[in-house]
């Protein structure tokens, strides 16, 4: 169950963080553009929560403590932008 509700919950935040791409980014981008355009808007974030997601994931053991944190990080790139 705990690991159900975490997959839940990190849709929602991807469903989340990519409507924030769309919204904050010029529409007539291609894809990959407009998330490059997002993260170098928000660089120092998105810097500090790839740096903690690679040491999370440093490991190929990815318990559920290790999912939790990296669930936060990325809840807290939505927090901060």
């Amino acid at each position: 169950m705990a690991r159900a509700s975490l997959r839940d919950d990190m849709h929602a935040v991807h469903a989340a963080l990519t409507a924030l791409v769309l919204s904050s980014t010029d529409p007539s981008l291609p894809p990959k553009e407009r998330v490059a355009a997002w993260e170098a808007a928000d660089g120092r974030v998105v810097r500090r929560a790839h740096a903690t997601l690679k040491e999370i994931t440093r490991e190929d053991d990815a318990d559920l403590a290790r999912l939790s944190v990296g669930l936060r990080v990325v809840r807290s790139m939505l927090s901060t932008s």
